[in-house]
């Protein structure tokens, strides 16, 4: 995704993907830099079930909710440091 040269030429633009290409995108990078092929499954779901949760909180509280969620799937998972380091930078 051209997200970055996107934000450089414009940076105060909001940018939406669909969630098919986000889930795409995500797949292949955690293929890319996540070796065990269960682990990088597991990650993936933790993903999945934020983008669908609903039974988290709604509101205000749901975008701090959604935030702290990558910081508990890193704990869960501590090998994972290179997809969650490309997750940082282009997320």
């Amino acid at each position: 995704m051209h997200f970055l040269s996107c934000r450089v030429i414009w940076p105060n633009i909001a940018i939406f993907s669909c969630l098919w290409h986000v889930k795409k995108t995500w797949q292949k990078q955690a293929c890319n830099k996540i070796n065990d092929p269960t682990l990088h499954s597991n990650v993936l779901q933790e993903l999945k079930n934020i983008m669908y949760d609903k039974d988290g909180p709604s509101g205000v509280g749901a975008k701090m909710w959604a935030m702290s969620r990558p910081q508990y799937i890193t704990n869960k998972y501590p090998t994972t440091n290179a997809f969650w380091k490309y997750m940082e930078e282009n997320w």
